[in-house]
């Protein structure tokens, strides 16, 4: 839960980078492949984004002593 904020924020962002790119692809593309093939690769590309961007950053290694 704690950085759920951060996940959240990073979703919008990715989910906007997909609306506005879909758009311009559907504009510009219209009924080729790209529009078929294109846009299910991009969202694919952003779901592997998310997963990397999306982790929990590494906690620093501590030592056996207190």
């Amino acid at each position: 839960m704690r950085y759920a904020a951060r996940r959240f924020r990073l979703a919008i962002v990715l989910g906007g980078v997909y609306v506005l790119c879909s758009a311009i692809a559907r504009i510009v593309f219209s009924d080729t492949f790209v529009t078929d093939w294109g846009l299910p690769a991009l969202a694919l590309a952003l779901v592997v984004l998310f997963l990397i961007f999306g982790q929990n950053p590494a906690e620093p290694v501590r030592s056996g002593r207190s």
